[in-house]
């Protein structure tokens, strides 16, 4: 089940990265991703979306999962990222990889 609306609009929907160890450890020019504040990702399914005050923050959004072998499970933007992270939260095609190892969140503000 895909979710629907101006408010969700997935960008891509991924599979397993290859070289992605290689790849993360590169310094790379680009788009700041948001931690929290002892500079950890946020763990999706842990999170209080309406605690971070992100109702009218937009900007593109990352969600994977750890474990043994890592990989991308979402990625998408939206102008509100409360309302994307309440819609991935409950959406089982999302939280079905939480088995996997847990499932982290990040985003990046578009300007």
């Amino acid at each position: 089940m895909q979710p629907q609306g101006k408010e969700f609009e997935p960008m891509a929907l991924f599979g397993r990265s290859s070289g992605g160890a290689r790849r993360a450890n590169r310094k790379l020019s680009g788009p700041k991703w948001v931690r929290s504040p002892k500079g950890r990702f946020y763990q999706l399914l842990n999170m209080v979306p309406d605690e971070l005050n992100l109702r009218d923050v937009g900007g593109v959004y990352v969600i994977w999962h750890g474990g043994v072998r890592p990989q991308w499970v979402f990625v998408g933007k939206t102008p509100s990222m409360t309302h994307a992270l309440n819609k991935a939260i409950v959406n089982p095609d999302i939280t079905q990889y939480d088995v996997n190892g847990k499932l982290y969140f990040s985003w990046s503000p578009v300007v």
